[in-house]
């Protein structure tokens, strides 16, 4: 190869990283010089500084490569990543068609008989012929990887939806997860079981034209039925734990899949309760902050009813719900011909009882379209409505008046403090901020890399400088700043002599404003603010004593709330910190003095407000 095309090869290699956001424009740059300069690929670059992993390197190499990946087909760009595979739009070039093309590196799969075993279970999904599933076009290997073409379907899927409108309303809900019943029990009678049953794995789309749908209930289509088998084999702890899996699959797996027995319809029929839950309810009934706490929960059998939720839910849905989520499987509702005629019976007797009414406590309205659900709708205004206009306004001024007063006592006694809530629960989104091979984006300062300590655990291992995380919804497009959320990170201070966790940090041109600052040393933990990244320390809290200054990892965890951010370390309440009131960027630094430092399993959950009526966090 000439040093012209090493040089266009360097250049168009990191431009894709960059535009995948694996890196800032600003390191490809500079990557790209240092690969010309060195005459160097840029693999080995990448895998030297530990900046992407392995299947991040070959996502690239398959945008760089395009047409000579798998064999008829064009890759057009990545639809997304998951534990298991890839998967890209591309192109058909034969039928001149787009198609969702999942691949599987066999280096990922860890077990040679799984080969044998995609083929034949791809031509039992490819036997799936039914309007809400996902359609399988295409399957084999070539070189070194598994692929399988589907339908590409050009949708959100439940779980963005649930962001962007906080709950789904109940008519719309049973109309989604009718169509997804429907679907799973095609499925059941050909023996097929779908294993990951999750908002996410359901896409929505406009039905065709005289589709026999109610008005505004969107048409559904259940994804990633091809590699859902790739995964029954794997132990739950393997499952929870891989790099890339799903975090937020442990939310919705069945109580006999955790305990990893074997599975069948039922086990979906639980799923696809918990993903009604969350529509209805706008989290899942399951409100622990990390894994080991939702999984206890859920094996103890005890789910909040929805009837205690925020949204009007009729006895009929939230008994059908109990029912879908009984821990056992026998005892469970077991059959989707029942399910479905539950759900044809409540719609029924919501439709009934909305005859002759003005509106019902909720319509169909187009979800694809709906707008959020604060959005108030506009009234015509009659002569009962001047006289409701009248008591409105007299009632609106005795409030107004009140508020003055009670500002003016809070102006006499500014002192007067305001007790922070700590209610909130999962969303049932997180996201692993380290996946033990690469630093990922992080721009830094000092020198780190991916290490192993003592134990042979992957850990980030940081000396003299600082390290950043953004904290997003890298799901969604665009990513969106995480609002609320609980950060669990494990630090071990080894060689250094302090480590610092930045949060709360004043947003300005610099990117360095005020934040708060976590300080750990070996002999003691402090809560304190700090000008910029290097300025001089101001103690907010006395220093506590660390009681094993020659111990191994410590536990932070740092929760946002309300505005509060509550600081946890080794269980123990260091303080809480009030949200500033200019802009915060949404993200944190890691900061080592001295080195090297080591950090594990640091991981973000999302949190929401909880469901009324259940009790707040001490």
């Amino acid at each position: 190869m000439s040093s012209d095309e090493s040089s266009h090869d360097s250049r168009e290699f990191f431009s894709i990283a960059a535009k995948l956001n694996l890196m800032s424009t600003e390191m490809a740059q500079q990557l790209t010089d240092e690969a010309i300069a060195g005459n160097s690929h840029p693999t080995q670059i990448i895998l030297q500084k530990g900046l992407l992993d392995n299947v991040e390197i070959d996502i690239v190499q398959t945008l760089l490569h395009s047409t000579e990946i798998i064999p008829d087909y064009e890759i057009l760009d990545v639809l997304g990543k998951g534990g298991m595979g890839v998967v890209y739009r591309a192109k058909q070039l034969s039928l001149d068609r787009i198609v969702a093309l999942k691949t599987v590196l066999v280096s990922q799969i860890g077990n040679p008989n799984m080969t044998n075993r995609f083929e034949r279970e791809a031509v039992t999904v490819a036997r799936l012929k039914h309007p809400n599933i996902v359609a399988a076009y295409d399957f084999g290997q070539h070189d070194s990887r598994l692929f399988l073409a589907m339908e590409f379907v050009d949708g959100e899927d439940v779980e963005k939806l649930i962001v962007k409108q906080d709950q789904l309303d109940e008519a719309t809900t049973l109309g989604i997860i009718r169509q997804v019943a429907s679907g799973l029990s095609h499925a059941q009678q050909l023996g097929i079981v779908h294993r990951d049953i999750k908002p996410a794995n359901l896409l929505l789309v406009e039905p065709p034209e005289w589709f026999p749908l109610p008005a505004g209930v969107p048409m559904v289509k259940i994804t990633d039925f091809g590699l859902a088998f790739l995964t029954q084999e794997q132990s739950v702890q393997t499952r929870l734990t891989a790099a890339n899996a799903s975090v937020g699959s442990p939310h919705y797996m069945s109580p006999e899949q955790i305990n990893g027995h074997d599975v069948d319809h039922r086990s979906d029929i639980y799923a696809l309760g918990v993903t009604m839950y969350h529509m209805l309810a706008g989290r899942p009934p399951f409100k622990g902050n990390s894994i080991p706490q939702i999984i206890a929960q859920k094996l103890s059998g005890e789910t909040k009813s929805l009837s205690a939720g925020p949204n009007v839910v009729s006895e009929e849905t939230s008994q059908l719900v109990n029912d879908m989520l009984k821990l056992k499987a026998d005892d469970r509702l077991d059959d989707y011909n029942h399910l479905i005629s539950r759900i044809d019976a409540t719609l029924q007797k919501r439709l009934t009882l909305q005859v002759g009414t003005e509106s019902g406590s909720d319509t169909l309205t187009t979800i694809l379209e709906r707008p959020p659900a604060q959005s108030l709708p506009t009234t015509e205004v009659n002569q009962t409505g001047t006289r409701n206009y009248r008591r409105y306004f007299m009632m609106a001024t005795i409030l107004i008046s009140v508020l003055l007063i009670v500002s003016l006592l809070l102006i006499l006694n500014p002192g007067a403090p305001t007790t922070p809530v700590r209610d909130m629960s999962s969303s049932g989104w997180s996201e692993p901020l380290f996946n033990g091979q690469t630093l990922g984006v992080m721009p830094s300062s000092g020198s780190w890399t991916v290490d192993k300590d003592d134990e042979g655990a992957s850990v980030i291992s940081g000396s003299n400088g600082m390290i950043r995380r953004p904290l997003l919804r890298s799901d969604l497009s665009p990513p969106r700043p995480l609002k609320n959320y609980k950060l669990l990170l494990f630090v071990r201070l080894h060689d250094a002599t302090a480590v610092e966790l930045h949060f709360g940090i004043a947003a300005d041109q610099n990117r360095n404003g005020i934040r708060s600052v976590l300080r750990v040393t070996p002999e003691h933990v402090v809560l304190a603010t700090k000008p910029n990244d290097r300025g001089s320390l101001s103690e907010v809290t006395a220093p506590v004593v660390i009681n094993n200054p020659n111990g191994q990892y410590h536990v932070v965890e740092l929760e946002h709330q309300h505005g509060h951010w509550w600081i946890f370390f080794d269980d123990q309440l260091i303080g809480t910190v009030h949200s500033q009131e200019n802009a915060i960027l949404p993200e944190i630094r890691l900061a080592v003095e001295g080195g090297p430092a080591w950090f594990a399993d640091l991981q973000v959950d999302e949190l929401v407000p909880a469901i009324k009526g259940s009790h707040p966090k001490n």
